[in-house]
């Protein structure tokens, strides 16, 4: 068997030709099969399922057979993120973490993705090991994502894009509308996305992180551009706040395609996020620089932030 057909939309809507070739697909689609498949792939443990066996069910998931080669469903959808677009990545602080600078803050890396050897669980997109820079379009997305507890205290790290950010989507669905595609076709086309929206906004706890085999299996054999500067990131649908996305960045690409602002310590008090004092900039030894709320520094890198008369 071999593969013949992957449809590969690009952002502003799809060609004619790509139009075409979506609907020879969903016409060769069965919805009875899919549902098979998927329900092999669904009763599948994913603590012990062997590699190659995962991959053979999420590739029955993501194909169909045609004469006697493979046409995948998988489709890229490609996002682009403006230059000048605020993001965030969060991560919990020590209560007793008090001298300045910070322990969990107080040199660069701190407030990038971690280093490789400090990833000893899976992530949604990466395996053991491997460092990705994850981040949210609003802070109060990633406070949700970690989970954080009233009074917790946090650092917050906001960059901005250095240019436009190329995104493949997952899971987030296609406006077909506009297509022309029937009814039955426009089932079909939501069976696959509402397949990949579960596994990309499925909720993993602490200990159960062998779940994300599946999502990182899919993201990187299906939702991954070739060479590097087609793709810069995958986009997906937040774990709890379903309406909302996240962004994960291909390796080694965050740092090229961002700029720090600063980070904002603080706390999360009643829903709100409340500032103690933010790092912005670094001494001669390397460690951040840190500034009260109000002070002109404040003022200049975060003006967004206000002190609580």
């Amino acid at each position: 068997m071999k593969l013949i057909a992957e449809l590969v939309p690009h952002n502003g809507g799809l060609a004619m030709s790509e139009v075409e070739n979506l609907k020879v697909i969903l016409s060769l689609f069965d919805i009875n099969k899919f549902l098979d498949k998927l329900d092999v792939f669904r009763k599948l443990d994913l603590r012990t399922t062997k590699d190659g066996e995962l991959s053979k069910a999420i590739f029955d998931v993501l194909s169909i057979d045609f004469e006697n080669a493979k046409m995948l469903l998988s489709f890229h959808d490609i996002k682009t993120i403006p230059k000048g677009t605020d993001l965030f990545r969060i991560r919990k602080l020590a209560e007793d973490d008090l001298e300045i600078p910070l322990k969990g803050m107080s040199k660069k890396s701190d407030a990038w993705n971690a280093p490789k050897k400090a990833i000893t669980r899976m992530g949604r997109l990466n395996k053991v090991g491997e460092s990705l820079l994850y981040v949210s379009f609003n802070p109060y997305t990633a406070i949700k994502e970690i989970k954080l507890q009233e009074n917790d205290r946090f650092s917050l790290s906001v960059y901005k894009t250095k240019k436009d950010i190329k995104a493949v989507a997952i899971g987030l669905g296609m406006t077909y509308d506009c297509y022309g595609l029937t009814d039955t076709e426009k089932i079909k086309a939501r069976l696959i996305d509402r397949f990949l929206f579960d596994e990309f906004s499925r909720d993993v706890g602490a200990g159960t992180e062998f779940l994300y085999r599946a999502s990182e299996h899919i993201a990187k054999n299906y939702f991954e551009l070739t060479p590097p500067d087609e793709q810069d990131a995958w986009i997906y649908p937040s774990i709890v706040s379903k309406q909302e996305r996240n962004l994960c960045f291909r390796p080694n690409l965050a740092k090229r395609r961002l700029n720090l602002r600063g980070v904002i310590i603080g706390r999360y008090v009643q829903e709100n996020i409340l500032c103690e004092y933010i790092a912005h900039g670094f001494d001669e030894s390397g460690l951040m620089n840190y500034y009260p709320i109000g002070s002109d520094a404040q003022k200049e890198i975060f003006p967004e932030v206000t002190a609580i008369e």
